[in-house]
């Protein structure tokens, strides 16, 4: 094992002012951690991470015109974590000489030989791990003395005192603190991280009185720079106005009425509901919202999103604590939660049961994110569909029997296991993902939107999903009209089309059809089908597999579209209603080509035959084109 020298930071844009209240340089941590790593190999350990981090600053509260307490903080701390046979050990030190990190390596490696191995335990993936980052401002040191706080608090309580009122006021506390920190992250992979923060903080409390009527109240300014902090006076006000306003309220007995809360109620709450969606209270169930992904938690109108590059965010960090890089994503979007927080160990658990291409974009995704995914297909999944989920380092469980039956089983490993069950079928999720489809028809034909669009359906889930997408897009006046959909399901597998015919719910049958991606015979997502093809005044229709590959050929020669037999499925059947009399000549259409013919090339060349083989000879060339002239 071993670690490269520190080239990146996550704070350089303010270095040039110095190193505020540290002592240490991010070299010199960027060592410390280093050499932790090197003693952590020596003993043994298959992995290791390691993070050293120093604080320092001043904090200074007033009350009554005087100072009450003055603090010069600083101090430092080594954590390493070792890795051997599946066993984990973390020790940590708050000295980082040579002699004090080699005992607590020797400690962390003496904790992991007591504790069971687990085999979820390790660093995150070597590619996961964030070697290049854009780089965030969030050091910027603010140069103030004991003195300057001592005055920024003063202002404070006397801005408060100042406050026009009839009622007792008093200040119980005013303060000012000013800090930088800086860290080093190394791994045994050859990571090494530095980085450098400040934080600048003033607050108020209060207490107003009228008569027997007491009321607390407080405000607190905090910004990584000087600059950014709310003027002492306002602090001041707004903390004595806060208790002042509290006086002389009623309380109110239990019911259901609409709430407005402040700034600070709100921070509050957004706190609490990240702490639900943490990935450890996720897996253990120690939540009120268990299975939140896909849950309604708010109104509509609610987006929350992480944001881990704003300049001087106070939450901003280019990676976290186990070196992987943070990304701009929605945790909350339209009042529905899309997002967890996971760390490497409770994030390494997907399940799915695909035929193979919802399958491949999750592996693919979890292999960016250095997940680890559980992917179940059945026996007859094409061998490039499965060829393209093991490349991407998934766990490819393959099982003998049909698709339900690989679906139930899927199910049942996600609930014992505790894995993240990613399956469009049951995670609403998905069907927003899918969504997308007709997002991205509206956007692109606009106020040329064709009459109808077919879709081959499976589970139904993209059916379901591109109607959505297309009423929403017409909700927000994209497109003048929502199209008729057309639901496209192959013969040997149409419970969908027998349910819509008869009216009535679904009945699960057998399925037997080339087109391995809708070879399902009990579909999942079949109420939204039904509901979306149902809404649009579409219908579903059942083609025959020669009709598959017939649309295999077409679309490829006449169009230059290679699609896998379920991806040209829509195709066939588009033909199949126009020649029934279902789409009018003179109406317009989109078929939707949901998936490549590179994933199924085995009937691709039962589709389009197979290649002339000839010896390099010419005249066996000739002989041939004169049997068959091109």
């Amino acid at each position: 094992m071993s670690v490269i020298s520190p080239n990146h930071s996550t704070g350089t844009a303010s270095m040039a002012s110095g190193d505020g209240y540290l002592l240490q340089s991010e070299s010199t941590l960027a060592e410390a951690v280093a050499y932790a790593i090197e003693r952590s190999a020596a003993l043994g350990a298959s992995e290791a991470i390691a993070m050293v981090s120093e604080q320092g600053g001043i904090t200074l509260t007033v009350a009554g015109g005087k100072v009450e307490t003055a603090v010069r903080e600083g101090h430092q701390s080594l954590r390493i974590t070792v890795y051997a046979d599946g066993r984990t050990g973390v020790a940590s030190t708050e000295s980082l000489s040579r002699s004090a990190i080699d005992r607590v390596v020797e400690q962390a490696a003496a904790m992991a030989r007591q504790l069971e191995p687990d085999a979820d335990a390790g660093l995150a993936d070597r590619a996961a791990l964030a070697w290049t980052t854009p780089g965030v401002p969030l050091f910027a040191p603010s140069g103030q003395n004991a003195e300057d706080l001592t005055e920024a608090a003063l202002a404070i309580e006397a801005a408060a005192l100042a406050t026009a009122t009839r009622d007792e006021l008093r200040v119980s506390e005013a303060g000012a603190a000013s800090q930088d920190m800086r860290f080093a992250l190394a791994t045994s992979q050859g990571f090494c991280r530095t980085g450098s923060g400040s934080m600048q903080q003033r607050w108020c409390q209060t207490i107003a009185q009228r008569g027997d009527d007491m009321r607390q109240g407080s405000w607190t300014s905090v910004d990584r720079r000087l600059v950014g902090l709310l003027p002492g006076a306002d602090v001041g006000r707004i903390a004595a106005e806060k208790a002042l306003g509290m006086l002389g309220a009623e309380g109110l007995g239990t019911r259901r009425v609409p709430v407005l809360v402040d700034a600070p109620v709100a921070a509050s709450l957004v706190r609490d509901m990240c702490g639900q969606l943490s990935g450890a209270a996720q897996f253990r169930r120690m939540t009120f919202l268990p299975d939140a992904v896909g849950q309604q938690l708010a109104a509509s109108h609610l987006t929350l999103e992480e944001d881990p590059f704003e300049p001087y965010g106070l939450a901003s960090s280019t990676f976290d604590s186990e070196g992987v890089p943070g990304s701009r994503r929605a945790i909350v979007r339209s009042g529905v939660v899309e997002g967890l927080f996971l760390d490497t160990r409770l994030g390494r658990k997907l399940g799915r049961a695909s035929t193979g291409n919802a399958a491949s974009s999750l592996a693919g995704a979890a292999a960016g994110l250095g997940l680890r995914a559980v992917i179940f297909v059945p026996e007859f999944a094409p061998e490039p569909k499965v060829a393209q989920l093991l490349v991407f380092g998934a766990r490819v469980i393959r099982v003998r029997g049909t698709y339900d039956e690989t679906w139930e089983l899927c199910q049942r490993a996600c609930e014992r296991y505790g894995w993240y069950n990613r399956n469009a079928a049951v995670n609403p999720s998905l069907v927003e993902g899918k969504k997308t489809c007709g997002l991205e028809i509206a956007e692109q034909m606009g106020r040329e939107i064709p009459d109808w669009v077919a879709v081959s359906v499976g589970d139904g889930c993209t059916l379901a999903g591109t109607w959505k997408g297309l009423q929403e897009m017409h909700a927000l006046g994209f497109i003048p009209r929502v199209p008729r959909m057309l639901g496209v399901q192959a013969q040997g597998a149409r419970p969908l089309v027998d349910a819509f015919e008869a009216g009535g719910d679904l009945v699960p049958g057998r399925a037997q059809t080339i087109a391995d991606s809708i070879c399902v015979g009990h579909p999942r997502n079949w109420r939204k089908a039904l509901r979306a093809v149902r809404a649009s005044g579409g219908t579903f229709v059942a083609v025959p597999d020669e009709a598959i590959l017939d649309a295999m050929r077409e679309s490829g020669r006449r169009a230059g579209v290679f699609g896998e037999p379920a991806g040209v499925a829509g195709l066939a059947g588009l033909a199949q209603a126009v020649r029934e009399g279902i789409v009018a000549h003179d109406e317009t259409a989109l078929a939707v080509v949901t998936g490549s013919g590179l994933k199924d090339v085995r009937t691709a060349i039962r589709a389009a035959g197979a290649p002339v083989d000839l010896p390099p000879d010419d005249a066996a060339l000739a002989d041939h084109l004169h049997e068959r002239p091109v």
